[in-house]
């Protein structure tokens, strides 16, 4: 039960930021009237500062845990303020003169997204008894997460029920969806009001990411996650795009597929955790980012209309997908592994690190997919197609990223033994339940 509501409030987080992520440049360009690239500027230039501020939202909230002893006041305020920015975001009455105070509100939601992101995603390690449960608790987030984003794609159909134009209805929408599952959930977790001392006197920020940086089991899984990002997101920015010029299909035909890799998607979730909890995270991760790295290269070989192939690469790629799923409970090793060097708790800290890479690669990619479409479908003399440059494009950086994680030496077994020094030596250091009540 703990499990599942940990989950929950991913449910509207991911509605949310998918629809964000389809429509707020269409958002900007066609209701506000503003120019591609002043809506591209607001888009990617809030993803970038706002990145600035997410070691510090991490740093803060190791702070408050250690002092507090709690977070989930921190994270439910965090929602509150981001509701708000996402209310005037979408206010009807903006117009393409007011850059600057849309970019601010762009700003704003990315910053308040980041304050409940991180500190809940940190949340995770206390609510485990056993380090396994990691994987299912995390695997469950993925969950409700995939059943958000497709609320998300979803959310425009709201302006043909109540017959209106712009995204302020779907903005209350969202908000309303946020409000009635997250701060819910997250106060059924109960947590505990308990301090614990520290070790030792905390470093100053320099010094703690200066040491973040130079452990190599986090700098290796970091730059896989960041090459990583950049490709996801070129994919995704792309995939429109792939569907419609390149495959010729229609949107309502787009549409049922995205669904349809959806539903795969949180299929595979119960298998591979179930496999990664028998073979090891490192194994299965391993595996699943190469087959759907090899999956890449089929979609320049796609014809135009052959729903059948579609369909049964979607398929393929669906189910194997679904690792990502273990991302972030990979990550929660590798942060036992930091905690037991530095002999102190930064778990906060590194997911403030950790989001710097998500925000910058996606930055990356919509800028990589800028001038991909630029080389193809807005130029009439393109020396490659779309289904090329999605395929190809794609894979150059899935690649990269495959192999700089299968050839780090930091697997399950090392994890397992970092879990038994910590509790033969310094058992405070541990994330687990008992700081929280039942």
């Amino acid at each position: 039960m703990r499990f599942s509501l940990y989950g929950l409030p991913q449910f509207a987080i991911s509605a949310t930021e998918v629809f964000l992520r389809l429509h707020l440049l269409i958002y900007l360009t066609q209701f506000v009237k503003m120019g591609g690239q002043q809506a591209g500027l607001i888009v990617s230039g809030s993803l970038v500062l706002s990145a600035l501020f997410d070691p510090l939202i991490g740093r803060f909230s190791d702070d408050l845990k250690a002092s507090k002893g709690r977070v989930t006041g921190f994270i439910v305020l965090s929602l509150l303020i981001m509701c708000l920015f996402i209310c005037l975001l979408f206010l009807p009455s903006w117009s393409s003169e007011q850059f600057f105070i849309l970019f601010l509100l762009c700003l704003g939601y990315q910053v308040s997204y980041s304050s409940f992101l991180i500190p809940y995603l940190s949340l995770a390690k206390s609510l485990i008894q056993e380090e396994k449960d990691i994987v299912s608790l995390y695997a469950w987030r993925y969950l409700f997460g995939s059943l958000g984003a497709l609320i998300g794609i979803s959310f425009p159909f709201l302006n043909k029920i109540f017959d209106t134009e712009g995204y302020f209805v779907i903005a209350l929408a969202m908000i309303f969806l946020i409000l009635v599952l997250a701060p819910a959930s997250l106060k059924l977790l109960k947590e505990k009001k308990q301090t614990s001392a520290k070790t030792r006197a905390s470093k100053n920020l320099g010094k703690q990411l200066t040491s973040l940086f130079k452990n190599q089991v986090f700098l290796g899984y970091y730059l896989t996650f960041t090459i990583l990002s950049i490709g996801l997101g070129l994919n995704q920015t792309l995939a429109l795009y792939f569907y419609k010029f390149g495959l010729k299909l229609t949107e309502d035909e787009t549409n049922i597929l995205l669904g349809f890799y959806m539903l795969v998607f949180c299929i595979s979730i119960p298998f591979w955790t179930k496999f990664s909890e028998n073979y090891g995270k490192k194994r299965a991760l391993s595996i699943g980012l190469s087959v759907i790295t090899l999956v890449t290269l089929f979609y320049p070989f796609l014809p135009e209309r052959n729903l059948i192939a579609l369909y049964s690469v979607v398929t393929f790629a669906g189910l194997f997908t679904g690792i990502v799923a273990l991302i972030d409970s990979y990550l929660s090793n590798v942060i036992d592994f930091h905690t037991l060097r530095e002999n102190e708790k930064q778990a906060n800290l590194i997911f403030g690190v950790w989001r710097i890479s998500d925000k910058l690669s996606r930055a990356t990619g919509i800028f990589i997919a800028g001038i991909v479409l630029d080389l193809t479908i807005n130029n009439n003399q393109a020396s490659f197609t779309i289904n090329q440059a999605f395929g190809y494009g794609v894979f150059i950086f899935l690649f990269p990223a495959t192999l700089i994680f299968t050839i780090q030496k930091y697997a399950d077994k090392h994890h397992d033994k970092v879990i038994r020094i910590l509790t033969k030596k310094n058992p405070s250091l541990l994330y687990k339940a008992e700081e929280l009540e039942s």
